[in-house]
C-alpha cells in the first residue's frame, strides 16, 4: 500500500474522529447527568451495572457500527471507511482492536498520538490500524495493490 493513498485523508480522519467522540462523549455526559445521583459537592455519580451503559454505547456506536457499515458515523459524513490489509473483510475482533488502541491514541491524549503516528507512518496508519491490519480511505476508492507482471502465476495470453 502506498501512503500516497491515504495521505489525503488525514483531515477527514481528524474531522470523523471529532464527530464520533463528541457524540460519545456527549452521550456518557448526557447520561451521568440524567441518570446520576448528585452527591455533597454537586458532582454526579452513577455507580453499578449503569456504568456500562456508556460503555455499551461506545461499543454499539463505534465497534459495531464501523464492523457493519465499514465506518462510524463521523466516517460515513466524512465519506472514508476503513479498509482491511488482507485480502479479507474486518473481523469483529480485529475492529474492536483497532477501537481499543482509541483509549492511549485519542482519548488519553486528544488524538495527538493517532495524528502523528498516521502523518508519520509510511501507511498513514495510527497505532489502531496497525494492529488490526487496516486502512481508511476513500469510499469510492479501493486500494489496488500493484502488481508485475513476472509477479502473476498465469500471466494473460498476448496475440502477436
Amino acid at each position: 500500500m502506498t501512503g500516497e493513498l491515504t495521505k489525503r485523508y488525514l483531515g477527514k480522519r481528524v474531522v470523523a474522529t471529532l464527530i464520533d467522540y463528541t457524540i460519545v462523549w456527549g452521550f456518557s455526559f448526557f447520561y451521568i447527568i440524567e441518570f446520576g445521583k448528585p452527591d455533597d459537592r454537586g458532582t454526579y455519580t452513577v455507580s453499578g451495572w449503569p456504568t456500562m451503559i456508556p460503555v455499551l454505547f461506545w461499543f454499539l456506536f463505534i465497534v459495531i457500527m464501523e464492523q457493519y457499515a465499514g465506518g462510524t458515523l463521523g466516517h460515513l459524513i466524512c465519506k472514508i471507511k476503513v479498509k482491511s490489509q488482507l485480502k479479507e473483510d474486518l473481523t469483529l475482533w480485529r475492529t474492536f482492536k483497532r477501537r481499543m488502541a482509541d483509549c492511549l491514541e485519542i482519548a488519553w491524549c486528544f488524538g495527538l498520538i493517532a495524528y502523528l503516528l498516521a502523518r508519520n507512518t509510511q501507511n498513514n496508519q495510527r497505532l489502531g490500524d496497525i494492529l488490526a491490519k487496516s486502512y481508511v480511505t476513500g469510499i469510492n476508492e479501493e486500494y489496488k495493490e500493484l502488481v508485475f507482471d513476472f509477479e502473476v502465476k498465469n500471466p494473460p495470453a498476448t496475440s502477436d
